[in-house]
Order: structure tokens, then sequence, then C-alpha cells
């Protein structure tokens, strides 16, 4: 996933300066929704899981690479030099919220590693991927409601 990054900001980039940073930032969130809900709904052990969780891996890391690049091109342009404290401040409500994520993230692996091991081996491991379906529908919807910057 983090090898896809770099390749996702080049890939996405492109694709927000043909077509716009939104179409880019709706791209991005799909897939990173769309793959991680995915990869809770593979079956270990069958034919092709293993590939297809390399694929669910890339996709999520071009998505991040294409989010990360995306919505600071985004921020800067929908910003202007007349909002700058605006801009700062999205772009720390960005950092904050993406570390509340990651720790309410830590929170949620904590609670289902206390799953008896044959219970967290059989269906407990998916947990945490299935509750980003909710998470990703909500970003999703939000993202509609954006509008495309007056730079592009």
């Amino acid at each position: 996933s983090s090898l896809a990054r770099p390749l996702g900001s080049v890939l996405l980039g492109w694709v927000g300066d043909t077509w716009g940073r939104t179409v880019t930032l709706n791209i991005a969130i799909w897939g990173m929704a769309a793959s991680t809900v995915l990869s809770g709904c593979l079956v270990p052990g069958a034919p092709g899981a293993t590939a297809m969780l390399l694929a669910l891996r890339v996709v999520s890391g071009i998505s991040a690479g294409g989010e990360a690049a995306g919505v600071n091109t985004y921020m800067s342009e929908v910003g202007g030099a007349e909002k700058d404290e605006t801009l700062v401040a999205a772009v720390g409500v960005n950092n904050i919220s993406g570390a509340l994520a990651f720790f309410l993230a830590n929170i949620i692996s904590l609670a289902v590693h206390q799953l008896p091991r044959t219970q967290l081996l059989a269906w407990g491991w998916r947990i945490p991927f299935l509750l980003a379906a909710p998470v990703g529908l909500a970003s999703v919807l939000l993202r509609r409601r954006m509008v495309e910057t007056d730079d592009f």
C-alpha cells in the first residue's frame, strides 16, 4: 500500500489537472472506502484471495496518495491569498482529524484483539474493515457537495 502512494499522487494528480480536483478527490475517497470494506469481505484460503488482497492494497495506496496530494492542492486553490488563515486552519484540522482517525482505529484494533483466538481468526479480523463502511459512506456523501476550484 505504501509503495503505491507515490504512484497515486502522480496518477491522480494528472486526473486532477485534466478533469478537476473534485473528480480526483471523489475517486480517492471511493477507492479508499471500497478497498477497505472489500478487504473485510475476502474469504481467506479461497482461490485468488491473496492476489485480490494485494490488488485491494494497491488500490488503497493509490487512493491515499492521490488524496494526500489532491486535498492539499484543493485547499490551496480554494483558500487563495485573501484566505491564508482559513487555509492554515484547514490544514491543521485535516492533520488533527487524521490523528483522531488513527487513534480510533487503534482502539478498535485493541478491542478486536480481546476476542478469543478462534473467534478472531474466524470472523473478528473483519470488524475493523467493515466498520469503515459507514465512515466511507459518510465521506462519499460529503464529497458530493464539493465545488470545483476557480483555478481549475
